[in-house]
């Protein structure tokens, strides 16, 4: 059978653990461990291997091995009670901004997240509708919260 790699799970592994029956199980440990944002998974072996990074730096093609990006998945999957939880509207969190993760032309926050969900270390966006201003953070707030700012999502 064909791997599947959504996003690269290798790479700076934190462990590995035998007897794992499929890639959904492997993201379960991976979700026990704060420190994990990727697994891969061996059809094979049945060894499942958490990651820090979401994805590695030089993937090797297997056949056998299923990687998933636990940030991506957990995002993409989520219903939609949780993302209006996620949204606070007229909120900027200012503050641990990611050096050149700040940019202009992200017609809705929507697209913020998703370059949110493709660069490492990114936890949360500031997204400013009226002109397209993204600001990426490295945590899940900023380090300030003011409330009461027009066009901020």
């Amino acid at each position: 059978s064909s791997g599947i790699n959504a996003e690269y799970g290798v790479g700076s592994y934190l462990a590995h653990i035998g007897n794992i029956n499929s890639i959904y199980a492997c993201l379960a440990e991976c979700r026990k461990n704060s420190r994990c944002n990727g697994a891969s998974w061996s059809t094979d072996t049945k060894y499942c291997s958490l990651s820090e990074k979401r994805r590695g730096s030089q993937p090797s093609i297997n056949g056998k091995v299923v990687s998933i990006n636990k940030v991506c998945y957990d995002t993409l999957t989520g219903d939609a009670a949780k993302w209006k939880s996620c949204i606070e509207e007229n909120t900027d969190y200012s503050g641990a901004d990611i050096s050149g993760g700040q940019s202009y032309g992200f017609a809705t926050e929507w697209d913020c997240m998703g370059w949110c969900i493709n660069t490492a270390n990114c936890q949360s966006i500031t997204h400013q509708p009226n002109n397209g201003h993204c600001w990426l953070k490295h945590k899940p707030y900023g380090d300030n919260k003011r409330t009461n700012v027009a066009n901020l999502t």
